[in-house]
């Protein structure tokens, strides 16, 4: 037991950088879950080396002595066998362990290359500072952890001033995202929390590019940071983010509404809508955006006309995600 715990803390150590580095969490309950799951894997990497080897020989075998083959395949058969069941109970642990121990994972955390460097140089000059007793190595460790601490906060102190306002490209889904610096509230237009999968491969690489520290999630414009009101019952919504106005049309837009005039205009769920409207409604300013709830023959047909008539329009589900700064537009993939 006290060589696996050595061994278990030894790796984790070395690991620490890399793991927030590359995966932005660590593991609390690492020592209770590497206890078992150590050895499991440790015994399917062996089994699995055999079962190379086994099927290897078999399969010479077979080519020598056809008439053994389907007698000698059972032992590869059996060798997988056990393979597969040391890979499911060490699944099995590793899920046990996040449902007893729910809170115990420290995520959302966000470091550069030279930040993770840093770290290693602190864990190595700590070590040394245990192996040797020289205070010269405890001066060096605090010297680093300085540099670190600094590199953190110049980095968000460059992040802080930067605001911009995010249309995600989500297939069939509508979803905005508003940052402050390194905060970020995400905001599902169409009132449906994002699911698991759509949360790590839309939203969680642009957090993790710029070192989103808060991060929230709404099902809806209700408590989010931005004020919202829908004009009426035609599926029209009015949202306002420093000064710049957006209004959402996810119905059948007439030119009898009372003229509104917006910077964006974004399209959902193949809203009918006519050049003719927009102008009287929102005028020939806004940048037009179909978001990634519109059908493609639905933005086909209707963006050639949008253009032929003066307006910039832009795609999500081809084109990416759209930027709006404050000041200026910038679009992104």
């Amino acid at each position: 037991t006290w060589q696996a715990t050595a061994l278990s803390l030894a790796a984790q150590v070395g690991t620490f950088p890399l793991g927030l580095y590359y995966f932005h969490q660590f593991p609390l309950s690492f020592l209770l879950s590497n206890l078992v799951a150590v050895p499991i894997s440790s015994g399917a990497v062996y089994v699995g080396l055999a079962l190379l080897v086994l099927k290897g020989l078999v399969a010479g075998i077979g080519l020598v002595l056809p008439g053994l083959a389907a007698v000698l395949d059972w032992g590869p058969l059996v060798v997988g066998w056990v393979f597969e069941t040391l890979i499911r109970w060490f699944n099995n642990y590793i899920f046990w362990i996040g449902r007893v121990l729910p809170g115990a994972l420290i995520s959302g955390v966000h470091v550069t290359a030279l930040q993770a460097w840093l770290i290693f140089a602190v864990i190595l000059v700590l070590l040394a500072f245990v192996a040797r007793r020289h205070l010269e190595w405890l001066g060096v460790a605090c010297g680093l952890m300085t540099v670190f601490a600094g590199s953190r906060v110049w980095a968000a102190y460059h992040l802080a001033p930067d605001e911009r306002l995010i249309f995600y490209s989500i297939p069939r889904r509508s979803v905005v995202g508003v940052w402050q610096g390194a905060a970020a509230n995400i905001v599902s237009v169409d009132s449906l929390p994002l699911t698991e999968t759509e949360r790590t491969y839309r939203i969680v690489p642009g957090l993790i590019e710029r070192e989103a520290r808060r991060v929230r999630y709404y099902a809806g414009w209700r408590g989010s940071p931005v004020p919202a009101q829908a004009v009426d019952s035609s599926g029209v919504v009015l949202a306002v983010w420093r000064g710049v106005r957006v209004a959402f049309v996810s119905g059948r837009l007439t030119e009898a509404r009372r003229a509104c005039p917006v910077e964006v205009v974004v399209l959902r769920r193949n809203a009918r809508v006519w050049p003719e409207t927009l102008a009287a409604v929102f005028g020939h300013n806004p940048t037009i955006i179909f978001d990634s709830s519109c059908k493609p023959w639905y933005v086909n047909l209707l963006r050639p006309r949008l253009q032929v008539a003066g307006w910039q329009t832009y795609d999500l589900t081809t084109q990416g995600a759209f930027v709006r700064l404050p000041g200026s537009v910038v679009s992104a993939n």
